[in-house]
């Protein structure tokens, strides 16, 4: 088994790069496409967009809920309104038929 020995001082490698790779990278770079902008605070923005709308729907469903629950309660307004008017002229007939009796 091969053990290192930690007594020997360490030399630094260099790393040689040839003109030739470095020319090459650079011919890559040079046509290379632009990158774009960070894309998180677009992302976050369309999210902050969707959490408004989605609000604003919550808002215009309940406004639609309350239209309905006021449709229902005039409808139901008006059919009372209907049977009274209904007993009324049926009174009006009866009072009408004893007057005309006793005439």
């Amino acid at each position: 088994m091969y053990l290192p020995n930690y007594n020997m001082p360490r030399t630094k490698t260099k790393r040689v790069i040839s003109k030739k790779k470095l020319s090459e990278y650079e011919c890559f770079t040079k046509d290379a496409p632009e990158m774009p902008d960070f894309t998180c605070p677009s992302i976050d923005e369309v999210i902050d967009w969707s959490h408004k709308i989605i609000e604003k729907m919550e808002e215009i469903r309940t406004m639609n809920s309350q239209l309905r629950d006021n449709a229902e309660y005039w409808k139901s307004s008006c059919e009372e309104m209907q049977y009274k008017l209904d007993e009324m002229r049926e009174w009006q007939k009866n009072l009408q038929n004893i007057v005309n009796e006793n005439i």
